[in-house]
């Protein structure tokens, strides 16, 4: 079977297949990578799930009163949750090098095994120049596409949105909540020294209005006494005059009736 896959130059089209392989993936990365660079230039509307989590946790770091203080590494440590094609970016950093080794090791299978059958010349030279011609590309495509300088392009953009405008604005939030918090008792004991003194002029007012309906009420009886007193004492006067008119007399002398107030009035007394 090695012998048919050494004739059929199975080799030569295998380093040549992993090579093509290796260069798509590579740009499917970069198409990713490059979203999200864009992405992570316009943080405030940004709508990757990976850059979203990221706000909310830090966020929710700051909600609890922790200090992140080395921002970078917290960037870097959160970066390796992104993955393309279940493979982390730290992997699709280096995938050109890696495409390289394993182009390495079928390049390497093929000249010993053409060297272990007595195989030398033509054939080993075309291995060789196949070999060379797809690590070249390799290295090219990865100088070409920068992912490296994409990541840390996003590594720079979002230490620079998380320290100079999230934490910023996260502190002048803090600082706001203390002070509603401070008004807000502020305003309570006011409330409550507010109440207080509203009970107390209530109870001043219902104190002042007793007294008013007291008075009225007493001023009232003594209206009604005295108003009562003078309807006895015409009462009796005119009993008088009745009773001195049946006896075929006049009405009484004035010093007379003087004499009869003064009685009634002593009486009612």
């Amino acid at each position: 079977m090695l012998d048919f896959i050494n004739q059929q130059n199975i080799i030569l089209f295998g380093m040549i297949a992993i090579g093509i392989l290796s260069f798509i993936l590579q740009v499917s990365f970069l198409v990713s990578l490059k979203a999200y660079v864009k992405a992570s230039e316009n943080m405030k509307t940004t709508q990757k799930k990976l850059f979203t989590n990221l706000l909310r946790q830090f966020e929710t770091i700051y909600e609890l009163d922790y200090k992140i203080n080395n921002v970078p590494a917290y960037v870097d440590k959160y970066l390796l949750k992104y993955k393309f094609l279940l493979k982390p970016i730290t992997t699709w950093q280096v995938a050109s090098l890696r495409t390289i080794g394993y182009v390495t090791c079928v390049a390497a299978a093929g000249l010993f095994w053409n060297y272990t059958k007595g195989i030398a010349g033509q054939r080993q030279v075309t291995i060789l120049f196949t070999y060379s011609i797809v690590c070249a590309f390799l290295l090219l495509s990865q100088n070409i596409f920068g992912v490296k300088s994409k990541i840390q392009q996003i590594k720079t953009n979002l230490v620079d949105y998380l320290e100079n405008y999230l934490v910023n604005r996260l502190e002048r939030n803090r600082i706001e909540k203390k002070l509603a918090e401070e008004q807000r008792r502020g305003s309570g004991v006011q409330e409550d020294s507010e109440a207080e003194l509203l009970d107390e002029v209530d109870a001043l007012y219902f104190e002042d209005t007793n007294k008013g309906k007291k008075e009225k009420v007493s001023n009232r009886e003594e209206m009604v006494s005295e108003s009562d007193m003078e309807e006895d004492m015409e009462y009796l006067m005119k009993c008088l005059n009745e009773i001195a008119a049946s006896h075929d007399s006049k009405n009484l002398e004035k010093s007379d009736e003087e004499i009869v107030e003064e009685f009634i009035r002593s009486l009612l007394g």
